[in-house]
């Protein structure tokens, strides 16, 4: 209620001020603020009990989930949130974004072929935002590799049939994209 965010101020002058707190953050707003500040426990606890609670936003809270599972190194349980987020989500944001997640790991497990497709996919929903559109575009056009992971060896010189050199990308699994 609008109450909850007003208080009272006594200053010695007798001039009482009513003032505006700020909202405390709560629910999957919290959650996204602890994944941002690398808290993927805090961030996995809220997100499971808004589940739990049965939240409005199913869709976004496997989102955020999937998010903080990465963090948390549990990749089949992310791939199981992001799963969960195409199956109940309309929003094209959160589409396209567990797309192009679901296409980096498949990539970083050598699953090429599968990555792909769901760099396609990700481009199929058109949410609009370029960020999505660059990340989609460049899975296609490379494997998505983690940072320090090693390149692969060039192809042998006259050899055709030898996969194409895969650069390494620099840029970690981008764990918060631009909203």
């Amino acid at each position: 209620s609008r109450v909850k965010n007003l208080h009272l101020v006594f200053t010695a002058g007798g001039n009482d001020v009513l003032s505006r707190t700020p909202p405390q953050p709560s629910g999957l707003v919290l959650a996204e603020m602890k994944l941002m500040k690398g808290d993927p426990a805090g961030t996995t606890e809220i997100a499971q009990q808004e589940l739990k609670d049965h939240t409005p936003n199913p869709d976004r809270a496997n989102f955020i989930l999937a998010r903080a599972d990465l963090l948390n190194g549990k990749v089949p349980d992310a791939v199981l949130a992001f799963e969960q987020t195409l199956q109940l989500s309309k929003d094209p944001r959160l589409l396209a974004w567990s797309h192009i997640y679901l296409g980096r790991i498949h990539d970083v497990n050598d699953e090429r072929a599968l990555a792909i497709g769901e760099y396609k996919a990700a481009l199929q929903v058109r949410d609009g935002q370029p960020d999505t559109k660059e990340a989609a575009e460049g899975g296609l056009k490379q494997p998505y590799r983690l940072p320090g992971e090693a390149q692969d060896p060039a192809p042998a010189q006259g050899n055709a049939s030898s996969a194409p050199k895969r650069a390494a990308q620099t840029a970690p699994l981008q764990l918060n994209p631009p909203q």
